[in-house]
């Protein structure tokens, strides 16, 4: 490993996105980070607002995407 000679492994991760579906931006978030991990990578970045999209422009105002944000987020971490 890598770790063992004091590097990482680090991959930037760009996962296709759909606006304002965060569980479905979840789906291909998790995708991203299983091949990561089979690709022996220690630390992986995605980009901010990558569950909700970028620009949801008034969609930021609803509390529905909050919680689905929130809920698709929940789902990661599990």
């Amino acid at each position: 490993r890598m770790a063992n000679h004091g590097f990482f492994r680090v991959a930037a991760c760009t996962p296709p996105l759909t606006l304002a579906d965060p569980r479905r931006n979840a789906g291909a978030t998790l995708e991203l980070l299983k091949r990561a991990q089979g690709a022996g990578v220690d630390f992986a970045v995605f980009p901010e607002m990558g569950l909700t999209g970028y620009t949801c422009h008034d969609l930021f105002h609803q509390p529905a995407l909050w919680e689905a944000a929130a809920d698709a987020l929940a789902y990661l971490l599990e």
